[in-house]
This record gives C-alpha cells, structure tokens and sequence, in this order.
C-alpha cells in the first residue's frame, strides 16, 4: 500500500538527512581545496574551472562580526572573501577558516600581518587547509612596489612554501599593465561613481574601455594566460557616493561582458556599518547579481565567447557565450539616455528568444538573424537564443544547508546535485504538490528528484 505523501515525505527528508550528513562528512576529509590557473587564465578548483564571486571587507573588528559576515555572505551564494590577517591570532584564524568551510567559501588572505609583509609562519600554518582560495600578495601594487619585479621574491616564496594556491595581487588604472604578470589572478580595480548624486551613470564608459583592455586583456595577452577579477564598487568615499541599485547592476554585467573570471563586491563593510544593514537597497541588487551570475557561470566557464568590438567612446556593449546548443547574450548600455543596439548573431542562431531572468526587462527582439532594440539608460538585457540540450537552471554557487534543502523539496518539483558541500538546484520552475523523491547516490555524488507520483 502506497505511503500518504505527508508521511512518505517525512521518510525521505529523514532519509535525505542521513545521505546529506554522510556527504558532508566524506567532503570535508576528501576535498584538498587547491587552487590553480587552468590554459584559459580560469580560475580552477581542484582541477575545475569556476567563477568566483566574492566580497572584499576590511575585517577590523570582533570575531562575533567576523562571523555575522560570513554567514551573511554564505546566505547569497558568496564562494570567496578577501581579508587582512592583520591582528588575529592563530588560533582566531583557525576558527574563521573553519566557519568559511561549513558555508563554501574560501579566504583570499592577505599573507601578510600588519606592516609585515612578508610573514611566511602564515603560509607555512594554513596553507593545508581547505578554505583557502589563494594569498593576496600585493595590493595598490604601484604603491607597494613601484617597479614590478620588486614583487617577484614574495612570489616565488610563497609558491615554494605552498604551490598548491594561487597567487593574488590587486591592480587599478593607474598601475601599468606590466604588474599582471607578477602574479597568478589580477583583482582589477575601477571605482567610477561620482560625487554628484545627480549623476547617475556618469563617465560608465570608462568601465567598458578600462576593464577590458587593463584588465581582461592584459590578464590574457600574456603566457601563461593570468585570471582577472573585477572588482565592483559598494562603497563611498572622499571623492565619490555610494553607488546606486543602478549602477551597481550596470557596473557589474559591462565588467562580465568584458570577459573577466570573477567578480568581486568591494566591500562589506565600512566604518563600522555593513552593506546589507546601510544600504538595502544595494545588498539586495547584490544578492540578485550573485544569483543571475552563478545561473550563467556554466555558460561563462565553457561556452565559445564573443565580444562585440570596443571604439572609443563607445557607451553600449554586448557579449555572447554559445553553451549547449544556445546562446547566451548580454547587452547593456552605459548611457544616461536609450541607445538603439543591432546585434548580428551567427547563422546558426535561432529562437526561440527567452529573457534568462523574467524579472528583468528585455528590450531586444529576434528578425532577421539580428536581435534589434532600444535599451533605457544604465539597462541590461541578458536573454538566450535557442534551446539549450540541458538547462543550466538554477546551477552554480547556491548552497543550501540539509534542513533548508528539505524546506526546498516541499515548495517546489526541483532536481538538486549535491557534490562534496556543494548542493547545486538544476530545475526548479514548475511547483506542484510534493508526492515522491528519488534519491541516488554515486560515490561523493548525491542526486535528489523531487517530482509528482502517477495518480
């Protein structure tokens, strides 16, 4: 006799319970956690490639906000931080290392203590362990170190102490491009806002023009290729506001176009108050972008990419990945007013036209073999052409913790792949009444059905 569906749903959370914990359990002991620069300049994690998407923060204060950060960070689907050691013991950097393991996330650690920066007992104590995406070796590098060989020596002893994590230095526009082959990954800088609150948008082309040629393209004009980050403004300063919902979108999508390997918010915190805290409505644009970002991370990482032509002055862009038999496309313009866009798509492009992120407006329509349209000032569009052989859906760096995995299946007829911590929502789009779950397990993989019993 076949169970109720409330009570079969109780005998598969608990059975997903246990499956989930055992994962867990043989993830955290089977998992070395080293990074590396694969032939493309990617980003890879033990072996695979991934599209980091981080918060920079400047972690002056106590260990109970330390760990408020991370966990508010962990809830959007972060995968890194970057953060000073600067006056922590080790016992206190063991504990953070270990908090950012149970969530995912990995420390890009500043390798230096205070002033010192050249502290290799750091290294030499936490390079085994898990968390770690790599050793921030340098930041401001014209500042630091105003020619670029200076740089070299801290490279190359902290490659011989831990080759197993990459090397990470941190460039704006006034650094030479020459700094990025001193390092492994590029975290590129560029802060554009205005003072003026009326200004919104002001000078965005810049971002077009400077990520892509000081940043992108000189991370992958070199050989070996190097990784380059974008670095994303959240902040304020003397000279500029903290950016609006806006612009923070429109920063962030022309630095993906460009055709960088990850995307770092700077910062989290400031002066002592934290984004999600003083401003809303820019956390929750954050935790948007995070979502949309790691949905189009498989296409990103894997799919053939093509970027639309750069001029001077240009204040509209746009990029394409083709990935699984569909092209993924994205266009934004900078402007403070509409741009009309004619994006010729290859011959083998065809619709069906879908808008990626249905909360979004899409602006662009399919003739001809050309998607033509007007966008608003400071909008985006990223929409797909095709029909892709597997959905990429939900996938990418959204990880979800056993009890809210079950609250999960509950809502919605949902697929999840679970590898190592990593729990990743393939198909999520059609809820219905929960009636039965199928639950396969493969080595460290665990795969969860959650999909309607026959009547």
């Amino acid at each position: 006799m076949r169970r109720s569906a409330p009570s079969m749903l109780s005998f598969i959370k608990k059975a997903l319970l246990i499956s989930c914990c055992c994962a867990f359990a043989h993830a955290q002991q089977s998992t070395p956690g080293h990074t590396a620069l694969n032939a493309k300049g990617q980003i890879t994690l033990d072996s695979k490639p991934i599209f980091p998407i981080g918060f920079g923060s400047q972690w002056n204060y106590s260990k109970a906000q330390m760990d408020y950060e991370i966990d508010q960070l962990a809830s959007i689907g972060a995968t890194f931080i970057q953060g000073e050691a600067n006056n922590k013991s080790d016992a206190e950097m063991t504990q953070i290392l270990d908090h950012m393991a149970t969530h995912g996330i990995r420390w890009d650690l500043k390798h230096f203590r205070g002033s010192t920066r050249t502290d290799m007992s750091l290294v030499n104590m936490f390079k085994s362990h898990t968390a770690l995406l790599g050793w921030q070796i340098g930041d401001d590098m014209l500042i630091q170190y105003p020619n670029p060989a200076d740089i070299d020596p801290v490279y190359d002893a902290v490659k011989t102490a831990d080759p197993n994590h990459l090397r990470i230095i941190s460039c704006g526009l006034m650094e030479p491009p020459d700094y990025v082959a001193h390092g492994d990954v590029n975290f590129y800088q560029e802060y554009p806002v205005d003072q003026d609150p009326n200004a919104e948008g002001a000078g965005f082309q810049w971002v077009l023009k400077n990520f892509r040629w000081y940043g992108v393209d000189a991370c992958k004009s070199i050989t070996p290729k190097k990784a380059c980050i974008g670095v994303i403004q959240t902040f304020s300063y003397s000279f500029s506001r903290m950016p609006t919902a806006k612009e923070i979108d429109n920063m962030t999508w022309a630095t993906v176009v460009s055709g960088v390997d990850g995307i770092q918010f700077y910062t989290f915190e400031q002066g002592g108050s934290t984004l999600n805290q003083a401003s809303p409505d820019q956390w929750n644009k954050v935790k948007q972008l995070t979502a949309e970002m790691s949905n189009l991370a498989p296409a990103i990482l894997n799919g053939a990419f093509t970027r639309k032509n750069y001029a001077e002055g240009d204040y509209i862009t746009w990029s394409f990945w083709k990935y699984n038999n569909a092209y993924y496309v994205i266009a934004l313009n900078t402007a403070a007013d509409s741009r009309a866009f004619d994006i010729a798509m290859p011959n083998d492009a065809s619709g069906p036209l879908t808008n990626q992120f249905p909360a979004r407006a899409l602006n662009l329509s399919l003739a001809g073999g050309h998607l033509t349209g007007s966008i608003p000032a400071l909008g985006v569009n990223i929409c797909r052409l095709g029909t892709p052989g597997t959905a990429i859906g939900d996938s990418g760096p959204v990880r979800r913790d056993a009890k809210t995995l079950m609250q999960s299946i509950e809502d919605a007829s949902q697929v999840f792949t679970m590898e190592g911590r990593r729990i990743r929502s393939a198909v999520s789009h059609q809820p219905s009444a929960v009636r039965g779950v199928v639950v396969v397990r493969s080595g460290k993989a665990i795969t969860v059905q959650v999909r309607p019993l026959p009547h």
